[in-house]
């Protein structure tokens, strides 16, 4: 059960006290080496992860993963998880063991102008956006690319964001408008010099209180 190295052994007689030194050297041996470039998952819940094996000194490797019975040198189309892999080859084993990240599911906030006056044009609306990988770009169906969309009619809105994996993230804000209708009932006084004139106001529509 020796490592590699140099091992000396002093040999005495015991009845003439004559000695013989001697070195002996084990060698490493056949060491398997291999470069691997793992490639996380780009988008959350995504299957494009992968994990390529490059043999540097290896003849007919054979490769036992611990999630298929196939010896395959290259992984594609990886779910996020921990992969385990022994690479035989020479009588000699060695294992590995990756693990494939996948970025957080992307998401977002928002603040809206979900009502505004007829005829105006002050709505807004202001996105947060967390999750996948930063940087976002931001794409709106009026053309806008700011997080916050301001001056804005009543109208639809769709929204586009991509992370900086070309992540996609959709979702839709409404901003309605509306009006206040009034009914003015005027009452004259019914005598010179009365106080006995009226107005009466109904009011509808916007949001109460008046």
């Amino acid at each position: 059960n020796l490592n590699p190295g140099n091992y000396d052994v002093v040999v005495t007689d015991n009845i003439s006290q004559c000695t013989q030194v001697a070195n002996y050297s084990i060698n490493n041996g056949f060491y398997i080496q291999v470069n691997v470039n793992v490639i996380d998952v780009s988008c959350y819940d995504s299957l494009d992860g992968s994990i390529e094996i490059t043999p540097i000194n290896l003849t007919n490797p054979i490769y036992i993963w611990s999630d298929i019975p196939t010896s395959l040198e290259d992984r594609y189309n990886l779910t996020p998880g921990i992969y385990g892999l022994e690479i035989s080859n020479n009588n000699c084993n060695k294992l590995y063991s990756f693990t494939i990240y996948q970025p957080d599911s992307l998401y977002l906030t928002a603040q809206q102008s979900s009502f505004i006056c007829e005829g105006n044009f002050d709505g807004e609306i202001a996105i947060q956006v967390y999750g996948g990988t930063p940087n976002y770009l931001y794409f709106w169906s009026n053309w806008s690319n700011t997080a916050t969309n301001s001056n804005l009619g009543p109208d639809l809105y769709s929204l586009t964001v991509l992370d900086d994996n070309d992540c996609i993230l959709k979702d839709s804000f409404e901003i309605l408008d509306y009006t206040i209708e009034t009914i003015i009932i005027n009452n004259d006084v019914l005598c010179f010099d009365d106080s006995t004139g009226s107005i009466d106001i109904e009011v509808s529509g916007g949001f109460q209180p008046y």
